[in-house]
């Protein structure tokens, strides 16, 4: 059988996933017929052999897929509203419902973090100014360390698209508040 040259080829790794799919298939149906039925009759000519596998596969889901099944909410992991903090502490955001990724292009159901310190959230589809109140994440970090001077401290947590553009609605912001330790 000919092939075209319009029709596309399986890489490396399609063809070892496709590969390890039908080992699976065939192992089951090896297995499984053993139990009974016409298999079970079958002359033992077939040998088994170990098989390891390592891959490492990434997917990246579209945007729409992510807004699909879970209600699109941002919101600080830790510290928990209301923490006593050292003065230099670890933060942790979360998004459900959303895909956190690098600035660029504004994408339905994509973005990336912005922490509001000590200031208040930002209109939607306004952008967010960078400074030393609103420090952006436009990399698609998750995480950071802050240092804050002793004291109470409100911190706020706004979603933004790739353009720093603020998103509408309450599920984009959430906001706690800690007491920095003096001297911690």
């Amino acid at each position: 059988i000919a092939l075209s040259q319009a029709q596309p080829r399986m890489g490396f790794y399609q063809m070892l996933v496709f590969l390890v799919i039908i080992a699976v298939i065939v192992g089951g149906l090896v297995v499984g017929g053993s139990a009974g039925g016409a298999a079970a009759n079958a002359p033992q000519a077939l040998a088994t052999k170990e098989v390891s596998v390592e891959a490492t596969v990434q997917v990246t889901a579209p945007a729409a897929a992510a807004t699909d099944t879970v209600e699109p909410r941002v919101y600080f992991i830790s510290p928990v509203d209301g923490a006593t903090v050292p003065t230099t502490f670890t933060v942790q955001m979360n998004a459900d419902g959303l895909i956190v990724e690098p600035l660029g292009v504004a994408r339905p159901g994509a973005g990336h973090f912005h922490i509001l310190v000590d200031t208040s959230f930002i209109d939607a589809g306004t952008v967010i100014p960078s400074d030393a109140q609103h420090i952006h994440f436009g990399k698609g970090q998750t995480e950071t360390e802050l240092t804050l001077e002793a004291g109470d401290h409100t911190l706020r947590l706004q979603f933004a698209d790739g353009l720093h553009r603020a998103l509408e609605g309450d599920e984009y912001r959430d906001e706690i508040t800690v007491k920095v330790e003096a001297g911690g």
